[in-house]
């Protein structure tokens, strides 16, 4: 989800529409509220959570998130080669 987001803002539908996911309360439970409470999406109207124009951002913590998982797969990938070898 922190990928699908990107370094501006989006809506849920289009996070949902481009994850490829229907279920919005499922969305909310699996994906949203997790990322909100580890503080790696924060929403763009904090005070209003139900505006219709309610969009969502990854923040400084969900963009190392990010770098860090980019950093475990390159790695893998590297012990992959390894283990070819």
């Amino acid at each position: 989800m922190l990928q699908t987001i990107g370094d501006g803002t989006k809506p849920r539908r289009e996070i949902m529409a481009e994850m490829g996911l229907n279920g919005r309360r499922h969305f909310r439970i699996r994906y949203l509220n997790p990322a909100i409470e580890k503080g790696y999406v924060r929403m763009l109207y904090m005070e209003t959570p139900n505006k219709p124009e309610q969009a969502y951002f990854v923040t400084k913590e969900g963009l190392a998130h990010i770098e860090e998982f980019k950093r475990d797969q390159a790695s893998e990938g590297e012990m992959d080669v390894e283990r070819d070898r």
